[in-house]
């Protein structure tokens, strides 16, 4: 495996979890409430 490789290998992966970091922030300002409301009755059952 060649170092262009793995460079490219750790860019791909940054970019995924970046794009899944982006993505649950936008569900988490969108559910907005109803998301910690879900969460918290989560815990008593």
């Amino acid at each position: 495996m060649g170092i262009l490789q793995i460079f490219t290998l750790l860019g791909a992966l940054g970019m995924f979890l970046y794009g899944i970091n982006l993505m649950s922030s936008g569900l988490q300002k969108a559910a907005g409430d109803r998301l910690r409301i879900s969460q918290s009755l989560q815990k008593f059952s």
